[in-house]
């Protein structure tokens, strides 16, 4: 990867690390070999949030890459302080930068990187409390928002939440670090806002918890769904994602319920890929309570 500074620019310039089209998770710098501006990277390959193999690869300052191996010690994937610069090596004002839980490597001029998520919560329908754990794996797409009015959108980022840790991490290219609302939108649950804006930086990942109180999101805007251990979730219901979690939902809901309908659609709040009792008597009690988006 090769960022030419000569011009003052500090735009990032990305190359997708990839195999067989799963994602490289848990990426970290393995070392510089060979001549100026070739590194060697290492990572995990996932399809999803279920890992598969281990893999490393070089990219050099031609914008080439290559895998050149599918079997690694996995101590290059063991750290979590990601995404973390080094080896700069053009005019000493450049970066390499491999950036996890995403399929991307990338560099820079100066000494940054884009700001990185890494995000924790339950969604009400799928929460298993024998498990502690959403039972599926969920897509999120998850917004950096400006911290006063007009409240505009900066970034946005979509990836998945894990149900093997309820984990899920977001990366930002386009932010630049600062103070930031984060809202969390999924296809069948309450828009949710952060308490309070976040404050990001491209150093470390900021980590942000929403499973233990109900304080952390705007409004006290989640549902409690168990209470040993205390957790909290988005609020589901919102099927055709107006804000609100009324009759329309509930109509949808019914309607699907009656022709049984299966497969991974808007209606199916639990998950299981069935539109049924339980998903009827989740969007019920939620349209009851008069749940709705609370935002600033």
């Amino acid at each position: 990867m090769y960022a030419d500074i000569s011009d003052g620019s500090d735009t990032w310039t990305r190359k997708t690390v990839n195999t067989d089209s799963r994602n490289s998770r848990f990426g970290d710098i393995s070392g510089k070999r060979g001549f100026n501006g070739k590194f060697y990277y290492a990572y995990r390959n996932e399809v999803g949030c279920s890992f598969s193999n281990y893999a490393s690869g070089y990219i050099d300052h031609y914008n080439n890459i290559e895998n050149v191996s599918n079997s690694l010690n996995q101590f290059y994937m063991s750290s979590h302080a990601n995404p973390k610069p080094a080896f700069r090596f053009i005019n000493n004002d450049s970066c390499f930068a491999v950036i996890p839980y995403t399929n991307s490597v990338f560099t820079r001029s100066g000494f940054s990187a884009p700001l990185t998520l890494d995000l924790k919560l339950n969604l009400q329908g799928m929460y298993n409390s024998s498990t502690d754990l959403n039972n599926w794996d969920e897509e999120l797409s998850v917004y950096l928002v400006e911290a006063n009015s007009p409240y505009n959108i900066i970034d946005s980022s979509v990836n998945f939440l894990c149900s093997n840790n309820n984990n899920g991490f977001y990366t930002f290219e386009n932010a630049t670090a600062g103070d930031y609302y984060v809202v969390i939108k999924h296809r069948n649950s309450i828009e949710t806002w952060s308490a309070v804006p976040l404050n990001l930086t491209g150093l470390t990942p900021v980590y942000f918890d929403m499973r233990n109180s109900s304080g952390s999101a705007y409004g006290d805007n989640l549902i409690q769904v168990n209470s040993f251990p205390d957790r909290f979730a988005l609020y589901s219901g919102d099927v055709n994602r107006d804000g609100i979690v009324d009759g329309s939902d509930l109509s949808e809901v019914e309607n699907d319920a009656s022709i049984s309908l299966t497969g991974h659609v808007q209606t199916d709040l639990t998950g299981d890929d069935y539109v049924d009792a339980g998903d009827l008597s989740i969007v019920e009690n939620n349209a009851a309570a008069g749940v709705y988006a609370v935002i600033p």
